[in-house]
């Protein structure tokens, strides 16, 4: 709908299904460049083409994006993602069951994170053929066919024996590799 977004633009509260866009460069099912602006309460659903900065809802992102979700399929080269391409804004409270076909930095919430922040996101690890979240992120945690993303300083809080897998990763060149170890019991009591 929108190539670029900036100076306080808000855009919330809206679904968009069957969406088809193509471009070259920063494109979104939603917005394809955006700074300085909110958008919050997007629902994207369809197929989202390009080369880098590819995803369902913004290509590349240096704004706040909250309660937002994609689903569908994106298909490029670099830097794809299920919410954002490229980020260096901030992304809460979304989630992603695109799926993902690229060469590199593909990520199923966020193609490449570069010093921005990520909490509260989710994507579906049955849907999506992304083999990581977010190239950026130090604690997903996998409950169910569901990965939760959290800060440092945002942990979730689980009911007592309820059985989770903690995904380490290590970066290297920009890559992620996910390693996972199977917890017995959680130990976090809500």
């Amino acid at each position: 709908l929108f190539g670029y977004i900036s100076s306080g633009a808000v855009i919330q509260n809206l679904d968009i299904s069957g969406a088809n866009v193509s471009g070259q460069y920063n494109v979104g099912g939603l917005v394809g460049y955006s700074e300085d602006s909110t958008i919050s309460g997007i629902r994207v659903s369809g197929t989202i083409r390009g080369l880098d900065n590819i995803a369902g809802i913004i290509g590349r992102n240096k704004a706040t994006i909250s309660d937002s979700s994609s689903a569908g399929t994106i298909l490029g080269n670099s830097k794809l993602g299920g919410i954002v391409g490229s980020n260096s804004g901030s992304i809460f409270n979304t989630f992603s069951t695109a799926e993902i076909s690229g060469s590199s930095k593909l990520g199923a919430v966020v193609g490449q994170n570069s010093g921005g922040q990520i909490s509260g996101s989710y994507w579906d690890t049955e849907s999506s053929t992304a083999s990581a979240g977010i190239n950026a992120v130090l604690f997903p945690l996998v409950i169910g066919n569901c990965v939760y993303i959290a800060g440092a300083d945002l942990l979730p809080r689980f009911k007592e024996d309820e059985d989770i897998i903690l995904h380490l990763s290590m970066f290297y060149l920009g890559t992620a590799i996910m390693y996972s170890i199977p917890c017995l019991k959680c130990l976090l009591i809500s």
